[in-house]
C-alpha cells in the first residue's frame, strides 16, 4: 500500500461523513471481537501471560533495572504453575516492554486484583489490543492519503481488522507483537513522507519493543534508497 501513487485512483461515491463512521464501526467491532476473545482462557499462549505476570510483578517489587540481575521470584499465586515454566523467568526483553508489565502490575495493586484474576489478564491484553486499533485507523488513513480513495481505505483497514491472526495474536496469545507492528507502519509512513528521523525514531522504538525488528531494516534501507523512483 505504500507504493500506490497519489491521485492515481479515481475519487469513488463514498464522502468523507460516510467513510468517517464506517471507520467507526469498524473500530467498534474490531474491539468488541478482541474483548470477547480476550475473555477466553483456552486461545491464551499461557507461557507469555505467566512471563508478563511474573516479571510485572517483579518490577514492581523491586526497581527496572535489577530485575535484569536476577532471576525473577514466582508469585505465591503463580507458584502451581512453576513445574512447567520456572526454568525460564529469566527476563529476556528491552526496557520499554518491562517498563509496560510494571505500569499494568501497580494498577492491578491499585485496583486490589487477584494476580491469577482473570481480569487481570484482560488489562495485560489491552495495550496490544489498543494497538491494533490504532493502527487500523493508521492503514485507513494512509491508503486514504495516498491514493484519495475512502473505499480503498476502508477496504485496507478491514483487511487488518479482520484478519483473525492478528486479533487472535493479540487478544488471545497475549502477546505485543501489536505494539511493535504499530511502530514500524508509523515509521513506515514518515519515511515515505521523507521524514527520514521520524522514521527511524519509530523504528528504533519498535526495535525496543521487540528485536525481531531487525528483520525488517533492509525493506527500510531499500525504501531510502529508492525513494526517488517511488515517488
Amino acid at each position: 500500500m505504500f507504493f500506490l501513487k497519489r491521485n492515481s485512483i479515481e475519487k469513488d461515491d463514498i464522502t468523507s461523513g460516510q467513510y468517517g463512521w464506517l471507520m467507526v464501526g469498524i473500530l467498534v467491532i474490531s474491539l468488541t471481537a478482541r474483548l470477547l476473545i480476550a475473555q477466553v482462557p483456552s486461545l491464551e499462549f499461557k507461557y507469555d501471560i505467566f512471563m508478563w505476570k511474573i516479571w510485572g510483578y517483579n518490577a514492581a517489587e523491586y526497581d527496572l533495572i535489577n530485575i535484569y540481575n536476577k532471576l525473577p521470584e514466582v508469585p505465591p499465586e503463580l507458584a502451581v504453575d512453576t513445574a512447567n515454566f520456572q526454568q525460564d523467568v529469566a527476563v529476556n526483553y528491552l526496557p520499554p516492554t518491562i517498563n509496560l508489565l510494571y505500569r499494568l502490575e501497580k494498577i492491578r495493586r491499585w485496583l486490589d486484583w487477584p494476580i491469577t484474576s482473570l481480569k487481570f489478564t484482560v488489562m495485560l491484553k489491552l495495550p496490544a489490543i489498543a494497538a491494533d486499533l490504532i493502527t487500523i485507523w493508521l492503514i485507513g488513513h494512509i491508503v486514504k492519503e495516498r491514493t484519495k480513495k475512502y473505499s480503498a481505505a476502508l477496504l485496507s483497514a478491514s483487511i487488518y481488522a479482520l484478519h483473525p491472526t492478528i486479533a487472535f495474536l493479540s487478544a488471545g496469545f497475549g502477546q505485543v507483537d501489536s505494539i511493535y507492528t504499530l511502530l514500524l507502519v508509523l515509521a513506515v509512513w514518515q519515511l515515505t513522507k521523507n521524514k527520514f528521523l521520524s522514521s527511524v525514531a519509530w523504528l528504533t522504538a519498535a526495535y525496543f519493543f521487540k528485536m525481531q525488528t531487525m528483520a525488517v531494516f533492509p525493506l527500510f534501507i531499500f525504501i531510502f534508497l529508492s525513494q526517488s523512483s517511488i515517488w
